[in-house]
């Protein structure tokens, strides 16, 4: 009786060979590609399955195996309670190495993240080794960029470095859990669940750290919210009407939130105030408004 490998992710997935995919409306999206597989522990990669001759005929017959024996790889393990399937070891991406299976939990991008590779979401560690381009996001547990960071979103689960710095812009965002550390940032917003430390100058830049933050050049524009220490070892503020301020000892998440929340009873309050006006010069639609 012949057994078949049947897989729980795609075996010939190539992320060199990514293609934007068109969704029902005809629409076609370029940031999101997909180029990493991810897998989670205890997930279930493969199984053997049982066949019977005809069925196998119209099976994958890289994937028809004479012996039932699964292709375990590094950080993959054999379910104990079901023999028969393949489970991952750890969180990561899976693949094919040298016949077998297996799970890797650094994910390292050759090259800058870009039309080339969409956005990059990723389980585990992440290594970036050219730039994170304007308008991509990169997620990951801890992330490393070796070139600059532009006018993207990166966000770690625990630490995020940017060796090459960061040049920002209208909606560049650094987020980490814990710690988050670079030569430089320039026009962005940084959310540090503890630390925040540069190397240089911190300019123009909103920061909301909950620790401690240290900026060994000057502090420019905008604006940090910490609820602990900030240490500047050059300046504060400076350069004509730049206005910089430096808030202590709060939640610089609540406030944060405040801030979001301020402005959206701002937006509330002149829609009201658009609809009073609309009533006033057309009555007949006041039932409209006030739905």
């Amino acid at each position: 009786m012949p057994h078949y490998l049947k897989h729980h992710f795609d075996p010939d997935f190539d992320h060199t060979r990514l293609r934007p995919k068109e969704d029902g409306r005809g629409q076609v999206d370029h940031y999101n590609l997909g180029y990493v597989q991810n897998v989670i522990k205890d997930q279930v990669l493969v199984e053997i399955l049982d066949m019977g001759e005809d069925e196998s005929r119209t099976l994958d017959p890289r994937f028809i195996l004479p012996e039932p024996k699964l292709p375990a790889g590094p950080k993959t393990y054999v379910n104990p309670e079901k023999p028969h399937q393949l489970l991952a070891g750890v969180n990561g991406y899976v693949l094919y190495e040298d016949g077998l299976i297996r799970v890797r939990e650094v994910l390292n991008i050759r090259r800058s993240v870009d039309f080339h590779t969409g956005n990059v979401v990723f389980v585990g560690d992440v290594a970036v080794h050219g730039r994170v381009r304007s308008g991509f996001q990169v997620q990951g547990r801890n992330v490393l960029v070796k070139d600059n960071i532009q006018d993207a979103t990166v966000t770690a689960q625990q630490n995020l470095k940017a060796e090459a710095g960061v040049l920002g812009g209208s909606s560049a965002q650094l987020k980490a859990g814990a710690s988050i550390h670079a030569p430089f940032i320039s026009n962005c917003q940084v959310l540090a669940g503890e630390n925040l430390v540069v190397d240089g100058p911190l300019m123009h830049s909103v920061s909301y750290v909950r620790k401690q933050v240290s900026v060994k050049g000057r502090l420019q524009g905008g604006g940090v919210y910490s609820n602990g220490t900030v240490l500047v070892r050059d300046q504060i503020g400076g350069g004509g009407s730049t206005v910089t301020s430096v808030v202590l000892g709060m939640d610089p998440f609540l406030m944060l939130k405040a801030e979001i929340l301020d402005e959206k009873i701002q937006e509330t309050h002149m829609r009201l105030s658009r609809n009073k006006r609309m009533i006033t010069q057309h009555p007949e639609l006041e039932e409209e408004c006030a739905g």
